[in-house]
This record gives structure tokens, sequence and C-alpha cells, in this order.
């Protein structure tokens, strides 16, 4: 990733509003968003699979 003129970028030119499917927004708008489908219980698991289906590498960390 990387930050160009204050956007979020993934190498393919990909904004995280477009990422998250939405219509390029403030910050708040995309926190906001991402409260939205990142909560509860499964947020950490869900927002994981949501990196993976977009090509997003990460590493995760587990107590176990």
């Amino acid at each position: 990733m990387d930050m160009t003129s204050g956007k979020l970028l993934r190498k393919s030119g990909e904004t995280l509003c477009d990422a998250l499917e939405i219509k390029p927004v403030s910050n708040e708008a995309v926190l906001e968003k991402m409260k939205e489908k990142f909560s509860g219980n499964k947020g950490f698991s869900a927002f994981g699979d949501f990196l993976e289906v977009k090509g997003i590498k990460f590493e995760s960390f587990s107590w176990a």
C-alpha cells in the first residue's frame, strides 16, 4: 500500500473506498463503514477475510 495525495492506494491503484465498494468519501465515513462491516465477535476474522479477498497481504497474531 502507498499513501499518495492523502489516499490509501494498493499497487493496483484501488483506493480503500473502492475496496469497501463505496463512493469516495471522507476518512470519517470510511472508518464508519469499516466499523459497520468489521465489528462484533467475528470482526477480526471478517477483516482478515476482506483483506484476503482484496489481495492485500497481512500477518495476523494469535495468543494460541
